[in-house]
C-alpha cells in the first residue's frame, strides 16, 4: 500500500472526525491501510500501532504535509494552531530537561573519571546544521 496516500488518508480521518481519537479507533477505521489485529490481541502493542505510530511522526516532519497531529493520554488529533504551539513548547520543554539530565550524567561520570566531556553545544549546533 501506497504511504502517501496512507498518510492523506490518516490527515482525512482525523478532519472528518474533528475530535481526539484513540489510537486503536483509527486503525479500525483504517483497517484497509494497516494490518489487522489479531483477534484477542492487545492493539497497543502491535505492528498496526508501532506503523501508526511511525506514520504520525512522518506526517509531523513533512513538508508536504501542513498538519500537524498531537497526542497525549486522550488519543490523537489534527492540532488547531493553539495546540501545535502548545505541543511544540511542550516538546522543546521535554527536550531541554532530557539535555540537562544528560549534562548532569556527564558532570557526574567526568567527576569520577569514566567519562571525558565534549562541547554539547557544538555537537548540538553541527547536528543541526547537518539536518537541513
Amino acid at each position: 500500500m501506497d504511504k502517501k496516500l496512507r498518510h492523506m488518508t490518516l490527515v482525512a480521518v482525523l478532519e472528518y472526525h474533528n475530535k481526539w481519537m484513540k489510537q486503536e479507533d483509527v486503525l479500525k477505521e483504517m483497517g484497509d491501510f494497516y494490518p489487522p489485529v489479531k483477534k484477542g490481541g492487545d492493539a497497543h502493542n502491535s505492528y498496526a500501532r508501532a506503523l501508526l505510530t511511525k506514520d504520525i511522526q512522518e506526517i509531523n516532519e513533512s513538508r508536504s504535509i501542513n498538519r500537524i497531529i498531537v497526542h497525549d493520554c486522550r488519543g490523537i488529533k489534527l492540532a488547531t494552531e493553539d495546540e501545535a504551539m502548545r505541543y511544540l513548547h511542550n516538546q522543546y520543554k521535554e527536550t531541554l530537561n532530557k539535555l540537562k539530565r544528560i549534562q548532569k550524567m556527564e558532570k557526574k561520570m567526568e567527576a569520577n573519571g569514566q567519562y571525558e566531556m565534549f562541547d554539547l553545544g557544538n555537537y548540538i549546533e553541527t547536528f543541526i546544521i547537518s539536518e537541513v
